[in-house]
């Protein structure tokens, strides 16, 4: 199973904190960073060099396709 890094973020868009996060595929972290989003004002979830997904409070999901 791959490894995806997370990142919540603060008010001011910071990195409040980070961990791993092992899971099957993107649609799974996709619903893991949403259900995070109460816990801060953003989350992104990043695999390797590739942003997965990043959903924030005042803005849609959004994610970039595979490069």
């Amino acid at each position: 199973m791959p490894a995806y890094r997370i990142y919540w973020f603060d008010q001011d868009d910071h990195v409040a904190e980070a961990d791993i996060l092992i899971a099957d595929a993107d649609d799974e972290v996709r619903e893991v960073a949403e259900s995070y989003l109460g816990r801060a004002s953003a989350v992104e979830v990043w695999h390797q060099a590739r942003r997965v997904v990043r959903v924030s409070a005042d803005k849609p999901s959004t994610s970039r396709p595979d490069t």
